[in-house]
């Protein structure tokens, strides 16, 4: 093997790397790194964010970057100072283009979710997918409340409950209220 290396120019024995990559090429690898997958209904799956390969090195953050695409995907995660800037940053990074919301809460603590909605109302007119799994019925409606926006380009809805609460989603259907148009 050695020996047939020996022949081959130089260029042929460099080692590629992400940084020889046309930032194009990165991009479509980062692009389908943060694309969200819906395994079954009512199930999304974000596997990577766009922030964690933004970090990798100096390279990699200005491609990331450069793309609105790939800020497109907003997943919220609970109502921290942190989540609210994150919210905030993927809005603007992503600039015009059309964006897909993810609302699902990491922890069983009744946050409240309202103040990340009242957010996304200025970008409502470019929400193409939203995804709202609450950990109760009253967080749901405390958030279907706050969404009273039009959302013209909205073409997928899934709102649901993670695990219903026995004794009090019993009691109560969330859905029982009129709904707002989006």
């Amino acid at each position: 093997m050695m020996e047939s290396l020996q022949g081959m120019p130089l260029s042929y024995k460099q080692p590629v790397t992400a940084h020889d990559l046309p930032d194009e090429i990165l991009a479509e690898v980062f692009s389908s790194a943060v694309s969200p997958i819906s395994p079954r209904p009512g199930v999304v799956d974000v596997s990577q964010t766009i922030t964690t390969l933004a970090r990798v090195c100096s390279y990699w953050r200005t491609v990331a970057d450069q793309d609105a695409r790939l800020w497109t995907t907003i997943l919220i995660r609970g109502t921290t100072t942190a989540e609210k800037l994150r919210l905030s940053e993927y809005l603007r990074r992503s600039r015009t283009c059309p964006i897909k919301v993810i609302v699902a809460p990491l922890h069983i603590l009744d946050d409240d979710y309202r103040c990340c909605i009242t957010g996304l109302q200025p970008h409502m007119h470019r929400i193409v997918q939203l995804f709202v799994k609450m950990n109760n019925s009253w967080v749901m409606k405390e958030v279907i409340n706050c969404l009273t926006t039009a959302a013209p380009q909205l073409r997928e809805l899934t709102l649901g409950l993670v695990q219903p609460e026995l004794d009090v989603d019993a009691l109560a259907n969330p859905f029982d209220i009129s709904a707002p148009d989006i």
